[in-house]
């Protein structure tokens, strides 16, 4: 029987996937080869080979994959009679203390295995002779000796305190690259390499410093300089009083560009809804301590501002509904983000009446790595790798809270009192209820599982006018354009 070759199948269409009821099957094998072929398909059972590679260990979702995994390789003889004992070999960032690949170099260690360690700079290209000008006199530099990258000259350096001072390090760059934003980490090692390692493999330099840009100084001491990253102190070390405050004045120029003259939070937050920025709330019930209800205006280039705080203990259930329901109608709040472990707290929201309709409320989303998942999302925006803040706390007497909530938020010691990486620390305070809040704001916004990036309301009293036209408007420049709804479903068209 002649049948055609898997190249000369052409498939344009699935025309529909339905369900067959169950048949026996068989498992077979034959010996050394373990193709053949189902219907006509050429398929491939898996065999127990000599060698096994897991990639990213820290994403595992379930650690009994993980071991599971680890009975694949096996001895192997070949047709020569040699014997290759089982190899398994992981490549993986380190993206938490405590996660499953710092177990795994733990247990690596404690078994004899080899262990290699390189960082991004080491894979990027070189930087050529000629560019960083070798051939002059070397500049002299102070480089931070930890992330963000910071890279200061003589004078910017001496008009720094002694304390500052400390977090740097003298350095005599090439002149070529004296000023690189990325001479703290790469230092000459880029020009002094060979000048043969540039293409193939190599990464763009480019390219490594877009990716510092885009990463928090936790996730790229650990995942870009292969830095083990830190799990003592303070849950977020580098949120910072002042670099992470902004006062109403500062909020309105920012947005306006124009001087305040002492504007109010109302005319800040109206000045707000003009210009289309969306408000979300996020809660966080406190269980036996303390409600917390914050606000945050979601605003461009991906920053996010908490505006108000709303955070006392032994709030009941109608008291909760009205604090929730009078931020929805002041802020004309696009959505809650609210803790799951009350469900009933949800459906009371969602069946709550606002001059805007009912209240927006969601339940985040919670699982084994939600909580490490959303305080990685509040570092990134906190203070990213190239020195940029993304999170900002609007300075007002309800906000005095959330300083003094960083200030102290822990990591939670076990019995010899070494921090318990990914266990923050659950007071009675209030504090933790707030910073759970933060991160269920992040979470939902930012986070692997996030569905929201900007909602719109052609239509509604929530967007007057809507984000989207505002976003379109910015991009397009052209401040007459015009959306509408298309014929189909969640589509839109605009003119310009």
């Amino acid at each position: 029987m002649e049948t055609e070759s898997l190249e000369e199948i052409e498939v344009l269409e699935i025309e529909e996937i339905s369900s067959k009821k169950g048949f026996i099957t068989y498992d077979f094998e034959v010996k050394k080869n373990h193709n053949y072929f189902a219907q006509g398909i050429l398929t491939h059972n898996s065999e127990h080979v000599p060698i096994l590679c897991i990639d990213e260990v820290d994403v595992v979702q379930d650690p009994r994959a993980l071991e599971e995994g680890k009975m694949i390789p096996c001895v192997y003889k070949n047709s020569l009679g040699e014997t290759f004992f089982p190899l398994t070999v992981y490549l993986s960032t380190r993206k938490y203390a405590g996660g499953l690949m710092e177990k795994t170099l733990k247990e690596t260690e404690r078994s004899g295995g080899e262990i290699l360690r390189w960082n991004i700079v080491d894979v990027t290209e070189r930087i050529s002779e000629k560019e960083a000008r070798v051939d002059e006199p070397k500049v002299l530099r102070y480089i931070s000796r930890e992330l963000p990258l910071r890279n200061l000259s003589e004078e910017e350096f001496n008009q720094l305190n002694e304390e500052s001072r400390n977090k740097y390090e003298a350095f005599e760059a090439y002149a070529g690259i004296a000023e690189h934003p990325m001479l703290s980490v790469m230092k000459n090692y880029l020009v002094d390499r060979p000048q043969t390692d540039h293409d193939h493999l190599y990464k763009p330099l480019v390219s490594v410093y877009n990716n510092f840009k885009q990463t928090s100084p936790e996730m790229g001491e650990a995942q870009l300089l292969c830095n083990k990253p830190s799990s003592s102190g303070l849950v977020y070390p580098r949120f910072d009083s002042i670099e992470n405050a902004i006062s109403i004045d500062e909020a309105y120029e920012y947005l306006s560009g124009e001087e305040s003259n002492g504007k109010t939070l109302d005319e800040l937050v109206g000045y707000m809804h003009n210009l289309g920025i969306e408000f979300y709330g996020a809660a966080d019930w406190g269980s036996t301590d303390e409600t917390s209800l914050g606000v945050f205006a979601k605003i461009a280039g991906g920053n996010s501002w908490l505006v108000d705080l709303v955070s006392a203990p032994d709030l009941e259930i109608p008291e909760i509904k009205e604090k929730v329901k009078e931020l929805t109608e002041i802020y004309r709040i696009k959505r809650w983000f609210c803790d799951s472990n009350y469900p009933a707290y949800v459906k009371m929201l969602r069946k709550t009446e606002t001059i805007y309709g009912r209240i927006p409320a969601v339940g985040v989303k919670k699982g084994p790595d939600s909580v490490i998942d959303g305080i990685v999302c509040v570092q990134s925006k906190i203070v990213d790798a190239n020195n940029n803040r993304h999170f900002k706390v609007l300075k007002t007497r309800n906000t005095d809270r959330v300083f003094d909530s960083f200030d102290i938020y822990k990591w939670r010691l076990d019995g010899k009192g070494n921090p318990i990486d990914g266990k923050p620390e659950h007071g009675k305070d209030g504090t933790a209820d707030i910073m759970d809040m933060i991160r269920y704001y992040f979470y939902s916004m930012f986070g692997r599982g996030s569905k929201v990036l900007f909602s719109y309301d052609l239509e509604g009293a929530h967007n007057k006018p809507s984000s989207l036209q505002h976003k379109i408007n910015e991009l397009s420049l052209n401040k007459s354009s015009n959306i509408k709804k298309s014929g189909k479903k969640k589509g839109i068209v605009w003119d310009i």
